[in-house]
């Protein structure tokens, strides 16, 4: 990553390789900014160029950290993007499972688990017998 305060334009710019900061980590980071800075990004080969333009006036270390403030943005949707890819089936069982539970009938409490149980590894399988032990 380079950084290049640019004091006099009262932004600073620096460039993220799109590899490493998904497109949409680094967008959902301008979104969580928007009460702070305009956020102008430009993306050629695999290179994602990044203006912070803040709304208030800041001084050259400000706009230093307000760049590695927006840099831990990305890297927090960059985390959940991940954990989302990695958890999201042990997620929609969990929901699936609740919903499914709530909607039961009285008469019949003894349902069949949802649908999506047999879609689980059986490390995620482990993870939900423990969850439902424990509600």
């Amino acid at each position: 990553m380079l950084l290049d305060a640019d004091t006099e334009a009262g932004g600073v710019s620096f460039s993220l390789e799109a590899e490493l900061y998904p497109l949409e980590a680094v967008q959902g980071a301008a979104h969580a900014f928007a009460d702070r800075a305009r956020v102008l990004l430009a993306e050629e080969d695999g290179v994602l160029e990044l203006t912070l333009e803040p709304l208030k006036p800041l001084d050259e270390a400000g706009l230093r950290r307000l760049a590695g403030e927006f840099l831990n943005e990305a890297l927090s949707h960059c985390l959940r993007a991940r954990q989302l890819a990695e958890n999201g089936r042990l997620n929609q069982f969990i929901l699936t499972t609740a919903f499914h539970f709530a909607r039961r009938d009285a008469a019949d409490p003894l349902q069949p688990r949802a649908a999506a149980d047999d879609e689980l590894t059986v490390e995620q399988r482990r993870e939900a017998d423990r969850l439902e032990r424990e509600a």
